[in-house]
């Protein structure tokens, strides 16, 4: 129930959306004063969120600080590695109708590299939050199908990043595993790190999708894209789910 009220208040707090309902409510009161000036300073805003220099500008202080890990610097016993998945897409080619989204992809292959240099074992968690197949097995044929690397563990039932690490502590316990070596990337890395230590793992941090210096000023900059308010919406959507982290956290401690 949690799942659905943060994802429902994700999905409207983060532009456009937020932003265009707020510009219907302005020229809905068209004809008083604050009407037309608020569904200008809206308009104004999508524009500036459009921008690709302030969209990167954004990203970037949002990832500031990822580092990526060195293959060295892993451990080499009692740990394992966690990939999260990055959602499903739907491909009717594809005898399920689904494969892997392209953000899994990136998560996945970055996650066998780190694995392949290792040796360390992989798990993949995520549940199903619509159509045939959970996270955790489409992106589980994809690295042994596609990139044939073995799976040591999947979790089917998990619906965000905070159920991922709770539902990961007793199966990965039952293996003597208490460090994991957590694959995202650099947008979701604090949050997801987080969440794994609160549910008493020592996590060690393996972004991917590390940027940086994307934005060099020109016109074309500041002309607005459909990529770019992608952008925007990526680090909106991210800043909400830290805050809600917060807030759920907070109604935790309190009940």
């Amino acid at each position: 129930m949690l799942w659905k009220i943060g994802s429902g208040v994700g999905q409207v707090a983060s532009p456009p959306a937020m932003l265009l309902l707020l510009i219907v409510a302005g020229l809905w009161h068209a004809r008083k004063s604050w009407g037309l000036k608020l569904a200008w300073i809206c308009v104004v805003v999508l524009w500036v969120l459009s921008t690709p220099v302030i969209a990167h500008t954004m990203w970037d202080a949002l990832t500031r600080g990822a580092v990526a890990v060195q293959p060295g610097e892993l451990p080499k016993t009692r740990a394992m590695i966690v990939v999260l998945p990055g959602g499903k897409v739907t491909a009717r080619e594809y005898p399920d109708g689904e494969t892997a989204a392209p953000l899994t992809v990136q998560r996945a292959r970055y996650a066998v590299a780190l694995a392949k240099s290792s040796g360390l074992p992989l798990a993949i968690p995520g549940g199903k939050h619509r159509g045939v197949l959970s996270e955790a097995e489409v992106t589980r044929r994809f690295v042994e199908n596609e990139l044939k690397y073995p799976v040591a563990l999947t979790e089917h039932t998990s619906l965000d990043t905070r159920q991922n690490a709770l539902n990961l502590v007793q199966p990965l316990q039952e293996r003597g595993v208490d460090t994991v070596v957590l694959v995202t990337d650099a947008r979701h890395m604090p949050r997801a790190a987080q969440a794994f230590t609160a549910a008493g793992f020592t996590v060690v941090r393996a972004p991917m999708a590390i940027t940086g210096g994307e934005s060099q000023l020109s016109v074309l900059e500041l002309i607005p894209s459909a990529p770019a308010l992608l952008v925007s919406y990526d680090v909106s959507h991210e800043v909400i789910g830290r805050f809600w982290y917060a807030v759920r956290s907070l109604l935790s401690r309190l009940a």
